[in-house]
């Protein structure tokens, strides 16, 4: 029954400045630390550093210990798929249950990278 407290304002660097005005408002949100995906009815860990800034209803050191817990544990090997980039790759991933990061291998290859966010369903 615990939620997480998300921080969806991190991003305004990137933003123009129309979205930028809407990211300034308070962009705290508080949605289950375990959610269930709607298709598959698996449990997922819903949590990431980036966004993530505490448990709601924990005290600092217990909520920062949690998450320390569960950001090692969703980055452990066993979870892990590796993608081997080739020309014209494409990958999508379900953000629902899906953690993704950049490993940068080779810095001085080129890369174009375009990103398409679906809004999605609330999370439970």
């Amino acid at each position: 029954d615990l939620e997480a407290e998300h921080d969806g304002g991190l991003f305004k660097y990137l933003a123009d400045s129309k979205q930028r005005a809407e990211l300034e408002k308070d962009q705290t949100t508080a949605h289950p630390l375990i959610r269930t995906h709607p298709e598959t009815g698996r449990k997922a860990i819903y949590v990431n550093p980036t966004f993530t800034k505490k448990i709601a209803g924990m005290k600092p050191a217990e909520s920062d210990a949690l998450l320390s817990f569960l950001y090692a544990h969703m980055s452990s090997i066993e979870f892990s798929c590796r993608f081997r980039w080739r020309t014209n790759s494409m990958v999508i991933w379900d953000n629902r249950c899906t953690q993704h990061r950049v490993v940068r291998d080779d810095v001085a290859a080129h890369r174009r990278v375009e990103r398409v966010t679906v809004i999605g369903d609330k999370p439970f």
